[in-house]
């Protein structure tokens, strides 16, 4: 997925930046579910279509790695990535 071209657009954001979009979008609205609509929604990059295929295919790494969890559509912060957030400088 890295750097590879949409008819149109450029090249796509690689796969970290995405998750890291996601993973800051679901930081910033918990504890709520974020539904996966609103995530394609809130993830607008100029000049970029990014397919909601993408942004589910980021959570879904997340979840992987212990930083978020899903219920059905929906997605939110692990509370592991909660506390890492929280004890940033």
């Amino acid at each position: 997925m890295q750097d590879q071209p949409i008819a149109g657009t450029g090249s796509v954001p690689a796969a970290d930046e995405v998750a890291g979009w996601v993973l800051a979008t679901l930081l910033e609205r918990q504890p709520a579910l974020v539904p996966l609509d609103d995530l394609v929604r809130e993830l607008v990059v100029p000049g970029f279509d990014l397919p909601a295929t993408f942004v589910e295919d980021s959570a879904n790494e997340l979840i992987q790695a212990g930083l978020a969890h899903r219920l059905d559509r929906f997605f939110f912060a692990s509370h592991a990535a909660v506390r890492a957030e929280e004890l940033r400088p």
